[in-house]
């Protein structure tokens, strides 16, 4: 228990927190975020419907009346919370000016981290999405090969998601493996060879696939247990998901996904504990990455590539 009631939120670390944006992390860029005021409630799913009603009105007679239908689905938001302490000792023999802020980021980097598997899980799963394909040896996107057709096969993901969701699709999240893989893909490249350096970016290949971004997961993490030897794994690996996210977020956005959490976001805790003879930080955020509009996205999972 803190001491002398000196628990208190520290505005300027919930900042820090907030602010804090390390550079291999896409989870908060690849997800429209949805504020929400509650850790668990329900939100509309909007029906699909496609049929043409009959429209002509004979004279004086009354229009064709029709409806819309809507339900309902449930969230329900996971705390993620850590800390660390800063003692008198460390103050006393640390160099670093600003050692609860390097402390509050550290601890912010390891919810992120927990973000952006917990993203990552929830995007790049064949159950998730109807629309998916699972390339092999012969059409795997890391093979020059004629029945390697990356374009190809994003051009077709992109006709099944507008058929079926009536939106285009404007985002590309995919692996570093697999990003590497397809700036040598021969079906790729011959596209841009005569751009600028030939050199593959982001922006070129989303030109290639006709979307307007591609954001690429770099981001990995020891899954061993703590005292085990590490075991450094690639979060995103050689998978992709061809997706309609809305620009603007918000639990009324037709969205394959959605960042559903709690205004704020992040935080920041400090208290005294004079048993440790220091200063106690805890960073907390709630969140949870929900898929909305499974209709949405096309998922290309790649087994030749690690």
């Amino acid at each position: 228990m803190p001491f002398g009631g000196n628990l208190h939120i520290s505005k300027p670390l919930t900042n820090v927190a907030v602010d804090y944006r390390p550079g291999n992390f896409i989870a908060d860029l690849v997800i429209p975020k949805a504020p929400v005021n509650k850790e668990s409630d329900l939100y509309y799913t909007f029906v699909r419907d496609f049929r043409l009603p009959e429209t002509l009105r004979a004279n004086g007679s009354k229009s064709n009346r029709i409806s819309w239908a809507v339900s309902t689905s449930a969230y329900y938001l996971n705390e993620h919370s850590l800390h660390d302490v800063v003692t008198d000792r460390d103050r006393d023999n640390s160099d670093m000016i600003q050692i609860d802020t390097k402390t509050t980021e550290n601890l912010t980097d390891k919810i992120l981290l927990r973000k952006e598997i917990e993203t990552a899980k929830a995007l790049f799963t064949t159950t998730a999405f109807g629309n998916n394909a699972s390339a092999t040896t012969a059409t795997s996107w890391s093979y020059n090969t004629t029945t390697s057709a990356p374009i190809q096969n994003v051009m077709s993901g992109t006709s099944v998601i507008v058929k079926n969701s009536g939106k285009k699709p404007n985002t590309m999240i995919m692996g570093d493996a697999l990003y590497d893989a397809l700036k040598n893909n021969t079906n790729v490249y011959s596209r841009i060879q005569y751009v600028e350096r030939a050199i593959m970016t982001k922006e070129l290949l989303a030109a290639v696939f006709d979307i307007e971004r591609v954001e690429v997961g770099y981001a990995a993490y020891d899954e061993s247990r703590e005292g085990q030897t590490e075991s450094i794994t690639s979060i995103w690996g050689g998978n992709a998901l061809l997706a309609y996210m809305s620009p603007r977020g918000g639990m009324k956005e037709l969205s394959a996904a959605l960042m559903l959490e709690i205004n704020g976001q992040y935080k920041t805790k400090k208290w005294r504990e004079e048993a440790v003879s220091g200063d106690i930080i805890e960073v907390s955020s709630m969140f949870v990455p929900k898929l909305v509009a499974t209709q949405c996205g096309y998922y290309f999972s790649d087994f030749s590539i690690a």
